[in-house]
């Protein structure tokens, strides 16, 4: 673990979409330089827009109504509402749905990275078998109706005790893992709920009554009855940075998602201009979050200031699609960390083509920024698109480049 040494504008800047935007330009100037592990086909990427177009209105007839990139799109699975299956149970009033639902999408986020091709989740209400997302999705609702995520073992309901007394036994039989039905990086994802226990035992001007939907009371006396993106993912990333890995920090700090680039690597990085961030489960959370908020009728302001998630989906889709070619064809091959430069690489160089797409995606259906941010571009075809060319090239849907993940980055 490295911890720098920055100014407070220098840590305010990296934990911003600002940063993750502007970082990830620099990387796509790189790479049309010829300094990367990658080489940029523009043309396969002009060629990618009417077919994304079309996948997109398959999906959605009207663009415009296309709802955000966030969890809640996998909590309906095959036009079943698992969600609802449970919330009809539940008769609440606005603000009461408001912390249920900011602690469900918190608590799915959080164990939301790659689960691996082998495990499936069989729901329980309808004897379904689901992988991956949806898969992980519908076993973060067991887990958060079950009451096991409550000290007081009430459904719907998340605090400290709940989540700190959370044993990995109780993940593995949530989630039905087994030998013959594993996942990847379990031991990853119960610590951040451990940790996220922890976290509010420790901040109760944030989580008053130990609960972790209190974070939207905290979150409505800073900004008021108008939600403004970049600053609830500033919050985000400023009340939840403590229980990521600290891989970096600077003046103790935790850095989250951001990776040391472009520097020697038995020195480390030494200022801002080493430093790559991405916050993608952060932003994933922010998406997610701005929907709960929307939801219980609350403004949101300024989402398109947010940037496209540097993930195994819409990354393997610019690799698949021809818009970005490995320099050599062997790295597609080699087990890399996600600390790996071309790795660091390739995530940047997601959040930077996800833009270009974006912006010709928006001239394609002749709409504004506003009208079809980033999350609308994500849900309504880049991340589908992505699987759709994974299974096409596999029959697992595996990432094109061979990740070593541990439950906490992708």
């Amino acid at each position: 673990m490295n911890n720098l040494q920055m100014t407070s504008e220098d840590i305010e800047y990296i934990l911003s979409a600002e940063a993750v935007r502007a970082r990830a330009t620099t990387m796509l100037s790189l790479c049309k330089e010829g300094k990367t592990h990658f080489v940029f086909n523009n043309t396969k990427l002009d060629a990618s827009i009417e077919p994304l177009g079309q996948l997109i209105l398959a999906r959605y007839p009207d663009p415009k109504a296309i709802p955000f990139h966030s969890r809640f799109r996998h909590f309906v699975v095959e036009g079943h509402d698992y969600l609802g299956d449970y919330s009809k149970h539940f008769p609440l009033e606005q603000l009461e749905i408001l912390a249920m639902e900011i602690e469900l999408c918190l608590v799915s986020v959080l164990v939301d990275a790659g689960a691996g091709a082998d495990w499936k989740f069989k729901s329980l209400n309808t004897g379904k078998s689901y992988g991956r997302s949806e898969g992980l999705a519908l076993a973060s609702l067991e887990l958060f109706f079950s009451g096991r995520l409550s000290s007081h073992g009430k459904p719907g309901c998340v605090d400290a005790d709940g989540l700190i007394n959370f044993s990995q036994q109780d993940f593995e039989q949530v989630f039905q893992i087994t030998s013959t039905n594993p996942m990847n990086g379990v031991a990853g994802r119960v610590k951040l709920l451990s940790d996220l226990g922890n976290l509010i035992k420790e901040r109760p001007e944030v989580f008053a009554q130990n609960r972790l939907g209190s974070f939207g009371d905290y979150v409505l006396a800073q900004m008021g009855a108008e939600i403004f993106a970049p600053k609830l993912l500033t919050h985000v990333l400023k009340v939840f940075g403590p229980i990521w890995p600290s891989r970096l920090t600077a003046n103790g700090i935790n850095l989250g998602d951001t990776w040391a680039y472009g520097c020697p690597e038995d020195q480390g990085p030494r200022n801002v201009r080493d430093l790559v961030p991405f916050h993608k489960l952060s932003q994933w959370l922010t998406y997610s979050l701005a929907e709960c908020f929307s939801r219980s009728n609350y403004k949101l302001i300024d989402v398109h200031l947010l940037t496209g998630l540097a993930e195994y989906r819409n990354g393997g889709a610019l690799i698949d699609s021809g818009i970005l070619v490995a320099r050599d064809p062997e790295l597609l091959q080699q087990p890399l960390p996600v600390s790996h430069p071309a790795i660091i690489e390739w995530r940047a160089l997601t959040v930077a083509i996800l833009d270009l797409l974006g912006k010709e995606v928006r001239r394609h259906f002749s709409l504004s920024e506003q009208e079809f941010p980033l999350a609308k571009v994500l849900e309504g075809g880049t991340w589908a698109w992505g699987r759709q060319l994974a299974f096409k090239r596999n029959p697992n849907g595996e990432a094109p480049l061979k990740l070593q993940l541990d439950g906490t980055v992708f």
